[in-house]
Formats: C-alpha cells, structure tokens, sequence
C-alpha cells in the first residue's frame, strides 16, 4: 500500500479477506476465512480427500484379499457415510479430518466393487461394465443443479451426501461368491455362503456331507495353496510390502513402473484441475459443471473402438500431447474471450480422461499376472499424490504467477505423452503371465505377425478371473 507521508510503497502481511457472495452465500473459506495465512487450508480440503484415497488403495489391495471384497466394500460405505456428519462439524479441522477418512473409504468402496463386478459378471457380459462411468456423467450434472439451487455450502453438502444412505440395504445382499473366498474360508463359512446363495437364487442344495466332498475337491483342484498365503496377518502384511520391490528389479518392468507412474500423475494433475478448478475459466460454473460431466462420455462410449482399432500406446500419447497442448494455450487467450478459454478448458477435460482409459488398459495388459494387482495399486497412489498436488499449484500459484499453473499442468501432460513412447504396444498380445516372461517377450515380433498365436490357455487366463461360487 502507498503511505501517504512518505509517498513510499510499504507492504503488510495480509489479515482478512472480502469475499465474493454474489454466487454462493456461504462457503468453506468465507465462513472459516480461508485466506492469506490459511489459504492452503482451503486446497486441503480436495488434497486431504485425495491423499485419503491413495492411502485407501494401497491398503485395499492387500485388505481385499484377507478380508474379501465385500467385506471391504462394505466398510468403505461405511467411512463414506461420515459425509453427512460433515455439515454439522463446527471447526475445519474436523472437517479436513473427515475429508482424508471419507476418501480413504472412497477407495475401499470403488475399488472393491470394481473387482466384485469383474468377478461376478460373466465373461461375455463384462464389456457392458464400461457403461459404469454413464452414472458418473449424471452425477457431475446433478451436481451442478444442487449447487445451483442451495447455495449455502453446508446444505449443498448435505443433499449430495444423503443419497449414500440408498447403498446402506446392499450390506444384506449375497456375499461375494468368487473361489478364492471360498477356498479361504472355513467348511462353517462355506456352507453359509452356499446356503445363502441358493437362498437368493431359489436353488436346492445337496446334503451338508455330500456339500463337504464337494468342497474338499474344489479345495484340492485349487491353485490357491496354504503356502501361497502366510498364516498370520503379519505375515501377510510383511509379504505386500516386500513384493513391491519386485516392480523395481528388472528394467523393463522397472521402465513401465515408473512411465505408469508418470502416466498417472500427470493424468490425475490436469484431470481435478480441469474437473474441480476449471470452474475458474467459465463466468458460469454451474454450466461448466454440466458440460464437465458431458465432456466424460468419450471416454466410455468412443474411446472404445479407437482403443480397438488403433491400439493403446499411440492414441495414449495423443490424448496426452493433446491435452497439454490445450493447457499450454490457456494462459494466452485474451481475457475478454472467456467461451475460447472455457471451450479449451473442457476440451482437455474430455481428453485426459480418454488418455486415462488408454493408460490404465495399457498398463493392465503390461503388468505380469503375478505383480499386476501390485503395480495398478501403486499407480493409484501416484493418482493420489497428483490429484493432491493440483488444488496446491492452482490455488497458491494462480495468485503469484497466473499463468504457472497452465504451463505445469501442459508440460506434465507432455513429458506424460514422451514416456509412453518407451512402453511397447500391447493390444493382441497375450499378458504376461511372469517378470520372466515379460522380460523377454519380443512384443515388436509379435506385433508384426498378423494374427498373433495365442493358445486356448492364454486367452483363457487372459480374459477370465476366479469363477464364482455358483460356477464353481
């Protein structure tokens, strides 16, 4: 500020903030005056959600398998359920506290139902799951017109939190019915699951003796071993975490760890900027909101037949380049052209989201059988740390250097697009079923034979997961 006696500029350290209530009457940072010294509060209020989640996934790989999918699924409802405690919290404190618990359980609930649907679902009907993001879309738009119509941030979130209570009667239905739950568990529990599910499915059942043969056969025919999972919890805990290092061992597997994590990163950077911030380059954020949840349609309806047809590694790099393309031109465009800037802003929305599909297929079908689950898993923690990362640098930056946050966010999503040239293509080729047998794989040799020789046990092992329990 300019002082008057002695016509210098003298700065102060800034004390309060004047909020803008002219579109929300009350928010997070103006009721808990979210500003100058405790800016970075209010970007920890997405960040501790995200970080939350990153935490959840890694744990929920290893939990899933000790506990069940269900199990897990049901207790990450449960986390969730705190959401509508959030609006009665008086400090945000509490409330940041809340926000990392409730993403932690995020993780347990998407990531558990993903791999429940994936075991449940026939082979032959497991493509119809790529319609699982069309709710996602509704939801983003719904979004939009409840925050349209309360505007007072505690009862908004207060109705986007009340339908989580619909999930609440799904704890009452039929247990996960895959073969490892029913090889891990105990002849009592097995028994129960079987009784419960022709319950369900209006099924009569042998005898309790003639069903105790019948396990001990499936038991025996299993390639699920007692040596293969340690006794004790610990020991199964000491196991996760040795065998993250298996990712690191070899250089090829170690170059498609760390190109994923880069990948993920960067895609998870620019996907929450461009999601939870663009409303910052639209006058309107409610019709942002709305066409945010449409620009997600192509990555479930007309990314699939270009990942069919051109494969997986070069649209995944164009999507890349492309949406840091976008990003970069942001900082350019004149002010007073704020449906160019919008325009731009969802564009790389939609493509970031086809170049998560593309990487995340890639990233599958590279990743050997016997540490897949672990390097996905660990790719969701880099999915944590960048969606974590983006509330900071576009909340802290965007004041000091408006045009930093665009040009990180453009840069990433580029060197995102470089490191996939270093990953072979893997459509049409069979996956690795070992580190052994990805190490030495001529993916190129393969690629140039027009019809790949996969045998029938291959393709079995490459497109079928555990039977459930009523194909067992």
């Amino acid at each position: 500020m300019l002082n008057s006696n002695t016509g210098s500029i003298e700065t102060h350290q800034c004390e309060a903030w004047d909020f803008d209530n002219s579109t929300w009457t009350s928010t997070l940072n103006s009721e808990f005056n979210l500003a100058c010294g405790s800016a970075y509060l209010a970007s920890s209020f997405t960040s501790l959600y995200f970080m939350g989640w990153g935490f959840g996934a890694a744990f929920n790989s290893l939990l899933c398998d000790m506990y069940g999918r269900k199990t897990m699924f049901c207790l990450g409802v449960c986390l969730v359920l705190l959401c509508v405690l959030v609006p009665w919290l008086p400090s945000i404190g509490m409330i940041l506290v809340f926000r990392f618990i409730i993403g932690f359980g995020g993780a347990f609930m998407m990531d558990s139902s993903r791999i429940l649907s994936m075991e449940i679902v026939e082979p032959r009907l497991r493509p119809a799951l790529m319609s699982i993001g069309m709710p996602w879309v509704l939801g983003t738009m719904a979004v939009a017109g409840l925050g349209w119509y309360f505007r007072d941030w505690r009862t908004l979130q207060m109705a986007v939190s009340l339908p989580y209570l619909l999930m609440i009667p799904i704890f009452w239905s039929p247990n996960e019915l895959n073969l490892w739950l029913f090889i891990a568990s105990s002849h009592i529990k097995k028994l129960v699951l079987l009784r419960k599910a022709a319950k369900w499915q209006n099924v009569t059942l042998p005898s309790d003796a003639e069903l105790e043969v019948i396990m001990d056969e499936c038991s025996s025919q299993s390639k699920i071993r007692d040596d293969y999972l340690p006794r004790s919890r610990l020991g199964q805990m000491k196991m996760f975490f040795q065998r993250f290092s298996l990712l690191f061992r070899t250089p090829r597997l170690r170059t498609l760890t760390l190109v994923a994590y880069l990948g993920f990163t960067a895609d998870s950077l620019v996907y929450v900027a461009m999601a939870i911030d663009g409303v910052k380059y639209s006058d309107d954020p409610f019709v942002y909101m709305v066409l945010s949840g449409l620009m997600e349609l192509p990555s479930s309806t007309i990314n699939v037949p270009i990942l069919f047809k051109f494969g997986r590694k070069i649209p995944g790099m164009f999507f890349f380049f492309s949406t840091g393309v976008c990003c970069l031109v942001l900082p350019f465009i004149p002010s007073d052209i704020q449906w160019l800037t919008m325009t731009l802003a969802l564009l790389a929305k939609g493509l970031i989201g086809m170049a998560w599909a593309a990487l995340y297929l890639q990233c599958t079908e590279l990743f050997p059988t016997e540490v897949r689950i672990l390097g996905l898993g660990s790719c969701g923690i880099m999915t944590s740390i960048g969606s974590s990362l983006s509330e900071y640098i576009s909340d802290l930056l965007t004041p000091v250097v408006p045009w930093a946050p665009s040009v990180i966010f453009g840069t990433t999503s580029i060197l995102g697009s470089l490191a996939l040239t270093l990953l072979p293509e893997s459509k049409g080729v069979p996956m690795p079923e070992t580190i052994h047998e990805l190490e030495n794989r001529d993916y190129s040799k393969i690629l140039r034979e027009e019809k790949p020789q996969i045998t029938a046990t291959e393709m079995k092992q490459s497109n079928t997961s555990l039977p459930s329990l009523n194909h067992a």
